[in-house]
């Protein structure tokens, strides 16, 4: 079985989060992560309630790895997060097979 959650750990950082497909390099406070941003899966998870949301609001999906050793290592919902120079609350938080999921609120 181990060799399956390697290879699964090679699929996310190789081909899930490569940076020429799919992902891009974002800041959390002062240091650099690879991120997925769906906005689009934003606008369907809350689609009735979208236009309550502030703009700018994002889903994100960080490899667990990526946050290792961080204060972010363990996001919670209401948590504080300084992403790209501004200010988020963790809104909701999914922990997928090595991946965050988080849907992050843009403060005022």
């Amino acid at each position: 079985m181990g060799k399956f959650k390697d290879m699964l750990d090679q699929d996310i950082r190789n081909v899930f989060f490569n940076e020429d497909e799919f992902s891009g390099r974002h800041y959390f406070d002062d240091f650099v992560v690879n991120v997925i941003e769906d906005d689009d899966g934003l606008i369907c998870k809350y689609s009735a309630e979208f236009q309550s949301m502030s703009s700018g609001s994002h889903l994100l999906y960080v490899p667990k790895s990526e946050l290792a050793g961080t204060k972010y290592e363990k996001p919670k919902a209401n948590m504080a997060i300084v992403y790209d120079a501004n200010l988020y609350t963790v809104n909701e938080v999914k922990d997928v097979e090595g991946v965050w999921l988080l849907f992050l609120e843009k403060n005022p």
